[in-house]
């Protein structure tokens, strides 16, 4: 297993996973069921335009969709394999969609535990300006790459700039949770993962 502890602010992991079909068929059910999504709860996040896809990241999780999940579970596996991370997983796996001049502010999923990891896929769009990654020493925007998963660790700040594209951008991220008995109570765990099933979707 990595030692996760030292890579906080790292690229664990970076490698195309998912065919130009398969973005596809993603992305398409992306935007059939965007207002779908928006209509279950509030936008909860500040760091994008308002009403955003990205503010329903913990009302809605795209793995208990069985069209998503046929798709992406066995990928996740494989990484998650790769990654000698130790079973259960609790995984969240929400959408962003950028229209012109939507963006999202620098920030980092990380809950200051070293018990974490998160990704971002690129579905569609323009492929450059790509993701902005903060690193230590210095400031990296890495070109979008379709059907490319990047995965970091939970302290590392990135952001995009406002979009220009006139075709929507389409990304999906991903934090994962692991080791959970070693930083949160039974009941901690309980409340928090095993019975908020709409935002977490555990791997076993």
């Amino acid at each position: 297993m990595f030692n996760f502890k030292k890579k906080f602010n790292e690229i664990l992991y970076r490698k195309v996973i998912l065919s130009g079909k398969e973005c596809d068929l993603i992305s398409k059910y992306i935007l059939d069921n965007e207002e779908v999504i928006k209509s279950l709860g509030p936008d909860i996040y500040s760091g994008t335009n308002e009403d955003s896809l990205t503010g329903r990241y913990s009302i809605f999780n795209f793995l208990n969709s069985l069209e998503i999940r046929k798709i992406l579970e066995p990928k996740f596996r494989k990484i998650f394999n790769d990654l000698k991370l130790v079973y259960p997983l609790y995984v969240q796996c929400w959408a962003n969609t950028y229209r012109e001049g939507d963006y999202i502010k620098p920030h980092s999923h990380g809950n200051g535990l070293p018990n974490s990891i998160s990704g971002n896929i690129f579905l569609k769009g323009i492929k450059y300006p790509g993701t902005k990654y903060f690193f230590k020493n210095e400031i990296v925007s890495i070109e979008n790459k379709k059907g490319e998963i990047i995965i970091f660790g939970p302290n590392l700040v990135h952001s995009v700039d406002p979009y220009s594209g006139n075709e929507v951008r389409i990304t999906m991220a991903i934090d994962v949770h692991f080791e959970i008995e070693k930083y949160y109570s039974y009941s901690e765990c309980l409340n928090e993962f095993e019975l908020n099933k709409s935002r977490y979707y555990k791997f076993e």
